[in-house]
């Protein structure tokens, strides 16, 4: 349902909390979401201001969210209350990497970790652009698949020379500084071995 710039999503239909995150608001149910997430949980319980507001399904609970990524609270919302049962795996890796990022911060990388999988198994590292294979490192890295991660990886060094400058746009990820040494060996070895 849509009321003028904001988009209304019923994402459990007896939620008792509205998440609001830019224009977009999700009907969600806190217990779910505090039996998925501690820090939901944490937000949610007597501790918080939030967490003393009475809330029912006839009067929802409004609960801001205006740094997360609305199509990354969407899907973590869908998984979170198993309303989908399979996350698209063509989901573009920007979208999941903001989606691994905002299960970090909400402490439930469990929930997204076999639909972050899965998509990680779908992305062929040799064709994969710079672009692409940062993302999947990303998520490899976020979602503790050293596989996949080691795979993504193991094509940007070999890339690093040739796609210095696309690569290095992406130094500002959570592994980067590591990979930032190896990849300037990597360079050296190359001219070492020649």
């Amino acid at each position: 349902m849509t009321t003028g710039a904001v988009t209304r999503s019923i994402i459990h239909d007896e939620g008792d909390v509205f998440l609001k995150c830019g224009s977009k608001e999700l009907l969600v149910h806190s217990k779910v979401l505090s039996l998925g997430s501690p820090v939901f949980k944490a937000m949610l319980g007597p501790q918080f201001r939030e967490g003393n507001v009475p809330r029912s399904p006839s009067n929802p609970l409004n609960l801001e969210l205006p740094e997360d990524q609305p199509q990354a609270l969407v899907v973590l919302c869908w998984l979170l209350h198993h309303t989908k049962k399979e996350m698209n795996t063509e989901h573009d890796g920007a979208l999941l990497v903001e989606l691994v990022r905002l299960a970090d911060k909400y402490d439930c990388v469990h929930v997204v970790w076999r639909s972050c999988r899965e998509w990680l198994r779908s992305v062929d590292e040799e064709e994969a652009t710079a672009d692409e294979l940062w993302k999947a490192a990303t998520v490899g890295f976020m979602v503790d698949d050293e596989q996949e991660f080691e795979k993504a990886t193991t094509q940007l060094i070999k890339r690093w020379p040739k796609e210095q400058e696309e690569c290095s746009s992406y130094l500002n990820f959570p592994f980067s500084r590591a990979l930032e040494g190896i990849f300037e060996m990597s360079y050296f070895l190359s001219f070492w071995r020649t």
